[in-house]
């Protein structure tokens, strides 16, 4: 069955049109929609700060389809919330294998790097999450962040100044 796309990190109506598409798809499977619907619960529980929630969601979506990206990323973010990194990597890795098109996945794994000091791939994470979602302010406030630990970090004040302008409150 298709995958449905991970829900999105920011607060926008995407997630809200991406659920809606998983439910009107006829031909997705009921266990591919109820891990969807976990999945997205497990999210809800992540941007809340229940991230012991958030993981049992993301399990129970798992265990109904072991190929549901929005769970890997959701488990993926959770880890990385937590600071647990190898898990974080490994269920990142395997949301983006499912679905290589997730700008919010390539953020939280270029977050996930950049807690490991490695910010030349975190940079590098980033790129792709503002390549395949350039009107999202997050990836490039995280990458003004991985910038400034490497040489030749000019662009860092232009990424905050770019997320400022997408938004304002943040």
């Amino acid at each position: 069955p298709q995958q449905a796309p991970a829900p999105p990190v920011t607060g926008d109506s995407g997630g809200k049109r991406q659920t809606r598409k998983i439910f009107e798809k006829p031909q997705q499977s009921p266990a591919t929609v109820d891990a969807f619907a976990m999945a997205v619960t497990g999210y809800s529980m992540l941007k809340k700060g229940q991230l012991t929630e958030a993981l049992d969601f993301s399990e129970k979506a798992l265990a109904l389809d072991p190929n549901c990206a929005s769970a890997w990323f959701t488990k993926g973010s959770t880890f990385v919330r937590l600071g647990h990194t190898d898990p974080a990597l490994t269920c990142l890795a395997r949301a983006l294998q499912l679905e290589p098109g997730n700008a919010s996945a390539w953020s939280a794994k270029g977050e996930c790097l950049a807690k490991l000091n490695r910010h030349e791939e975190a940079v590098a994470c980033f790129d792709k999450a503002i390549q395949l979602d350039p009107k999202r302010a997050p990836p490039y406030y995280k990458r003004a962040g991985s910038l400034v630990h490497l040489p030749g970090s000019a662009n860092a004040l232009s990424d905050c100044d770019k997320s400022l302008e997408m938004d304002p409150n943040d």
